[in-house]
């Protein structure tokens, strides 16, 4: 509480001997401030670490940051944008349950737990990946690019990536321990931390800077790096825990000792003392109201606790700490600067929107907005309509873009009605209204389109020699959108072999899609790209009889996938069709928390020199 009366005394001298000699006392300020020198200097390394490694890679950075229209002019009918009435409808294998053959529950809505069903597992043969086996051909062994400092880093970054939960992996426990033996050192550096507690109320105004900066939707850092803020969240949280226990400390180190002098109603009357209680209970409620089931609960509510909260704890930490304020200012910098950049990345424009009523799902079509992102990537929609209700005007809510750059329908996106938001903008969908032929036709709404976002940052996925998908439910979306871009690129475009796994609740659930898939498998055939579509059902009846006609390159079986061989066989494939030095592999995943750990997994425990043999293996969660 009396962090605005910073004491920069040292303790009395030293005795002469050395025995009883006690080091003298650093300025709190000081150790605060080098600490984070200490930690801004560990970011920049990775960052210009990270930003080197990617130098030379090839990237569409340019292209996925600002959304916009561009001239279209004539195109081909046999051009891929021909079928971009199909990508409108890339989720229509949403099931009423909105349930997922995959189990464990998906934080960002990919899918949901599953009946407690248990088809028959198909097992595919096993496949010897080991080079100089059966099953490794002849790319079972290392390409001659394939270096000791290649294989060296195969194998580093194959231990940093193991997944130690469901939502961290063994580097991001790294960087959470050593964050927090840094502060742990910082607290008790030459100090007695219940005794001296002003070092607790430095520690928490340095932090400022760095709990800001991994909270904006639009930071130097994410950009450097390749990594979206969602990526980065974790950072964030970790740094306002580790401020709310520094924050603890000072304030009840403060309040311990005046109570025991009994001076405690003679410190509350003054001015700075009061404004340290305002900062620390602003920090206290943000933190409870931080924690994961209160945010699923009562997202709305938190949010805007939450920037309420962060500006009140910025004019209160000021009042009470004058010295604070350069840190103050820096994350009120940062803060402005993402705003400013959300402004520029954001468009206003006509939507057209209709239902697809036996699916509850609702379509919105953005034609002015045809260009500015990649596969994989997602937007924040608002749709200002007086149907929406004032919170639902004001409400942001992200989806996956289901389309691809330079179609005529422009940006898509899919809504499935799970919740209030979904629901009143599914009712409005439905008030179509029918033209002078009899046709019904769409409903155009305002929205505002913030983005895009997220993404595989500087990796492009059409410069890798193999792709494959591993999808649940509604993440066939980024499946689908990943090989439309794929197949966009053909005239530059190094992928060889593409496989797509999808696991779906019912059979039923299929259909929909079906079309899409043949025309892709066919358009692949053209361009050289050998694709196979793997679809797996957990209940329901068998596929209907007309699908007797489906391709060989399209297989349907009930069970789930057994990831550990579906990614032998395809890594085996692999090093089979590189004609090539190979560019890697790419191996994207959208479902359940559980989906990218198991598969995380897998590619962990493949062979060291079967991953050389690829060029290394790139794994990309959405």
């Amino acid at each position: 509480m009396a962090l605005g009366n910073v004491s920069t005394s040292t303790l009395p001298s030293p005795s002469k001997g050395a025995q009883n000699y006690t080091p003298p006392a650093v300025p709190d300020a000081t150790v605060a401030l080098f600490t984070a020198i200490i930690i801004a200097g560990l970011i920049a390394s990775f960052v210009i670490w990270r930003a080197l490694s990617t130098l030379f890679r090839p990237s569409e950075s340019p292209r996925e940051h600002l959304l916009g229209p561009i001239w279209l002019g004539y195109r081909p009918p046999d051009r891929l944008d021909s079928v971009s009435s199909l990508t409108s409808k890339l989720s229509l294998s949403f099931t009423s349950e909105e349930e997922s053959s995959l189990p464990a529950n998906s934080e960002k809505g990919c899918s949901h737990d599953i009946h407690h069903h248990h088809p028959t597992v198909v097992v595919l043969p096993r496949i010897n990946t080991r080079p100089g086996g059966g099953g490794g051909g002849g790319g079972g062994g290392k390409p001659e690019s394939a270096s000791i400092l290649f294989r060296l880093r195969n194998a580093i970054s194959s231990g940093l990536t193991r997944r130690v939960n469901n939502r961290l992996s063994v580097a991001q426990v790294l960087v959470m321990i050593a964050y927090s033996a840094g502060i742990l050192t910082s607290l008790n550096f030459r100090c007695q931390i219940f005794s001296r507690s002003i070092r607790g109320g430095w520690i928490v105004a340095a932090q400022i800077p760095f709990l800001y900066a991994f909270a904006m939707k639009n930071n130097v850092l994410g950009y450097l790096t390749g990594f979206g803020y969602e990526k980065l969240q974790y950072i964030h949280r970790m740094v306002g825990r580790w401020m709310f226990v520094a924050a603890m400390l000072h304030a009840f180190g403060y309040i311990f000792r005046w109570s025991v002098a009994n001076t405690w109603h003679e410190k509350i009357s003054l001015d700075f003392v009061r404004w340290g209680l305002v900062t620390f209970t602003t920090l206290s409620l943000q933190g409870l109201l931080s924690i994961r089931s209160i945010r699923r609960v009562a997202y709305r509510f938190f949010y805007v606790t939450h920037v309420m909260g962060s500006v009140i704890f910025l004019v209160a930490l000021s009042k009470h700490a004058p010295a604070s304020r350069p840190y103050v200012l820096t994350a009120v910098v940062l803060y402005g600067v993402d705003r400013l950049t959300r402004l520029l990345k954001t468009r206003v424009t006509t939507a057209n929107i209709r239902v697809v009523p036996e699916l509850e799902l609702t379509c919105i079509e953005i034609p002015t907005i045809n260009q500015g992102w990649r596969a994989g990537q997602h937007v924040r929609l608002r749709v200002l309509s007086t149907g929406m209700g004032l919170w639902g005007a004001l409400d942001a809510h992200p989806f996956t873009i289901s389309s691809i750059p330079g179609s005529k329908q422009g940006l898509v996106i899919v809504c499935k009605k799970v919740g209030p938001w979904t629901s009143k903008l599914f009712s409005i969908a439905n008030q179509s209204s029918y033209g002078e032929r009899g046709l019904m036709t769409n409903k155009t709404v305002r929205v505002m389109v913030e983005g895009p976002y997220g993404g595989t940052g500087y990796s492009v996925i059409s410069k890798h020699s193999a792709v494959m998908l591993i999808v649940g439910g509604s993440g066939v979306t980024f499946a689908l959108s990943a090989i439309l871009d794929i197949m966009r690129h053909e005239e530059n475009c190094g992928v060889q072999v593409i496989h797509v796994v999808w696991c779906v609740p019912t059979s039923a659930s299929i259909s929909p899609l079906m079309a899409l898939f043949r025309y892709l498998v066919a358009k692949s055939t053209s361009t050289n790209i050998s694709t196979r579509v793997r679809i797996f059902y957990t209940r329901g009846p068998m596929p209907p009889s007309n699908w007797s006609d489906v391709p060989p390159e399209i297989s349907i079986a009930p069970g789930r996938p057994q990831l550990g061989i579906a990614v032998d066989r395809f890594v085996v494939a692999s090093t089979k069709s590189r004609r090539e030095k190979s560019n890697g592999v790419f191996i994207g995943v959208c479902g359940p928390g559980s989906l990218g750990k198991d598969v995380s997994e897998v590619i962990r425990t493949l062979d060291v020199s079967c991953k050389n043999a690829v060029g290394g293996i790139h794994l990309h969660e959405e």
